[in-house]
């Protein structure tokens, strides 16, 4: 769990940023937002996003499992979704697969680790997952899609350090490109096994909450530099 003393240092927004709001960087010049995901209006947004990215742009699944074109699992139900919209548009979407969820772990099934060896058997562990950026929504400019994520991220981690305060272990299956994207804006992630071939070539990783959190407020990157990295090509 996270002290009170760091929580104060992770700002959404930078340094000195507020806390409680829900836009993020470069909201004055391109109305990029992320919110917590709640609303059935919401996950749709966040289901079809996902349907068209991982079915269509990047065929990670088959169209034709989800004739509803909407892509969604059995793990939505115990997750924190996040939407982060450019005016009305959505554009990425990530989520959190909570502790206690009656599913083994996806990271589990699919990359063949034990989180439980990992964390020493601690249950206070967690998933990142469903990490998604519209590829029609960066236009080929892979710097907007990194101010995305990154805005993505660090609102995810505010997210789950107010709703999830007991979260310690943060596992994601990533590619190398976004594990060093991620490290640059203080998440770094270490190898928790051998790359496997899911979704692409995919790492399993992890962190704990206490490191991400140190990590983000020595890498806080200022609304200029993010306003700049969204900066259509």
């Amino acid at each position: 769990m996270l002290s009170s003393a760091l929580l104060r240092q992770v700002s959404v927004f930078g340094a000195g940023g507020n806390h409680g709001a829900m836009t993020d960087y470069g909201a004055s010049n391109e109305g990029l937002q992320v919110r917590l995901a709640t609303s059935a209006e919401d996950l749709d947004s966040v289901y079809k996003l996902r349907y068209q990215v991982y079915c269509v742009e990047r065929g990670f699944e088959k169209k034709e499992d989800y004739p509803w074109r909407r892509e969604s699992d059995k793990y939505d139900p115990y997750s924190i979704h996040l939407l982060t919209t450019i005016g009305s548009i959505p554009v990425g979407t990530v989520r959190f697969i909570r502790p206690g969820n009656p599913w083994q772990f996806p990271i589990e099934e699919h990359c063949g680790i034990s989180m439980g060896a990992i964390s020493g058997g601690d249950r206070r562990v967690g998933e990142i997952s469903r990490l998604a950026v519209s590829l029609e929504a960066i236009k080929g400019n892979p710097s907007k899609g990194d101010a995305i994520t990154y805005a993505l991220i660090r609102r995810l981690f505010h997210t789950v350090s107010m709703h999830e305060p007991d979260v310690r272990y943060v596992f994601a299956a990533m590619s190398g490109g976004l594990q060093r994207r991620l490290r640059q804006c203080g998440a770094d992630f270490m190898r928790a096994g051998a790359p496997v071939n899911y979704h692409g070539l995919r790492i399993p990783c992890y962190a704990t909450m206490e490191e991400i959190g140190r990590g983000m407020a020595r890498h806080e990157l200022s609304r200029e530099q993010m306003s700049y990295a969204l900066q259509y090509a």
